[in-house]
């Protein structure tokens, strides 16, 4: 194996920003590598919405910036809970022979991180009467586990202070997901080392656009509400900036809102159980069965179904799946055996090519560059080659409602050049 130092790195880049910016670097110095590889979503992200941009506007900005190259996240993964998310991007990154999984963090060191993970994976007899009896006393999944995780270390004699910095820890999204890197590395058992980068500006939902550091969230929400472009240049990297204002518009969740509400009612004509999709449990199924529609907006449909046990995000990720048809049968065809079954490669850049002979060399899946050689390379893995068409219809989906709203045809998955820079 070619032990070329790489840092791998988990993200959405929804957009990129100088946040992104400073990660990357950091885990450079960090790791001392020479590469970076990063693991990017799909069409549809994680906390249960479109992507404001399509995978390969994001893929293009991430290495315009200063990423090596960028493999995809299909969007039964990119579209899931934390634990899921995490399992497949470090068993991607991990499969390609990587040693550095660098995440951002908010106040929390690597130990700390690890040692909340391995408290979780063990999954004790204690543990899970706590969790399950917070959950029947309607607390969301995230309040729950937080619970039952400070219930463990309270017996096992930790002091309050303590306690309660952890139970602070797995209260930021950054440090759930690096949690649950953590966890995923462990339980796959892979030779991947987590390096942390304490996140730099704004808090993760911070609306407000700042000096240097901006959210994602407060990016996403200037552009789409067509504010003062300008004001992004102190806060994303020049080459960012000058894609995603001046060649592609942004894509809302409110353009879908429809296509979800004829989805539902689609699915309630045909008697389909809406309990038989991905995160959607049998009183949620009902909920949204019951008041279908029609809504204004993405936000107004989720706060119709947004009850103390479901988070806004599980609500959001639950339609975003009845949309996708992911169901739970389905996420456990992809779940099983290897997590991450080939690595589809959307871009790299030009001056970082003997990269790509080195993750050739160190990888024990396939690597896909061009889609339509996919059936040809995954012929004998039947579950593999539906994970991608999976990503083929989310793609499609995404790119025939940024048609509805911006009047661009894009490309389809199959008809994608690689990006290369």
């Amino acid at each position: 194996m070619n032990r070329t130092p790489i840092a791998g790195i988990v993200a959405e880049y929804n957009p990129f920003h100088n946040g992104h910016l400073y990660q990357m670097q950091e885990a450079k110095i960090l790791t001392g590598a020479k590469y970076t590889v990063v693991a990017l979503s799909g069409h549809f992200v994680e906390r249960g919405e479109p992507a404001a941009f399509d995978t390969f506007t994001r893929a293009r900005a991430a290495l315009l910036c200063g990423a090596d190259a960028v493999f995809e996240i299909p969007a039964p993964f990119s579209s899931a809970s934390a634990g899921d998310f995490a399992s497949y991007g470090v068993s991607l990154l991990g499969s390609l022979g990587i040693p550095f999984i660098s995440c951002g963090v908010e106040n929390a060191g690597t130990d700390e991180i690890m040692k909340a993970a391995s408290l979780l994976n063990r999954e004790t007899h204690s543990f899970k009467s706590v969790l399950q009896e917070s959950l029947k006393n309607g607390l969301s999944y995230p309040e729950a586990r937080s619970r039952a995780l400070t219930a463990e270390l309270i017996r096992s004699g930790a002091d309050g202070k303590t306690v309660q910095h952890f139970s602070d820890l797995l209260s930021t999204p950054n440090n759930i997901l690096a949690v649950e890197y953590a966890r995923a590395i462990e339980r796959q058992r892979l030779p991947l080392r987590l390096v942390t980068v304490n996140r730099k500006g704004r808090e993760h939902t911070d609306s407000e656009i700042g000096r240097e550091f901006s959210s994602s969230l407060s990016i996403r929400r200037l552009l789409l509400s067509g504010g003062d472009g300008t004001l992004l240049k102190d806060v994303i990297p020049g080459p960012a900036f000058d894609l995603i204002t001046k060649e592609y518009a942004p894509l809302p969740a409110d353009a879908f809102t429809g296509s979800v509400t004829r989805r539902i009612l689609d699915l309630k004509h045909e008697g389909r159980s809406l309990s038989d999709f991905c995160d959607v449990s049998t009183d949620m199924a009902d909920r949204i069965s019951a008041a279908a529609g029609p809504y204004r907006t993405f936000g107004e449909m989720v706060c119709a179904f947004k009850t103390k046990q479901y988070t806004s995000t599980r609500i959001a990720r639950a339609l975003m799946h009845i949309l996708l048809g992911i169901t739970d049968a389905s996420m456990k065809t992809f779940r099983s055996g290897r997590t991450a079954p080939y690595a589809r490669l959307i871009g790299f850049r030009r001056s970082s090519s003997e990269l790509l002979g080195i993750l050739k060399e160190n990888s024990c899946i396939p690597i896909i560059s061009k889609a339509a050689d996919a059936g040809a390379i995954l012929k004998e893995n039947t579950a593999a080659l539906s994970l991608l068409s999976e990503e083929a219809h989310a793609a499609d989906l995404w790119n025939s409602v940024y048609f509805d709203f911006c009047h661009v045809k894009l490309p389809n998955l199959f008809e994608r050049q690689i990006v290369i820079v």
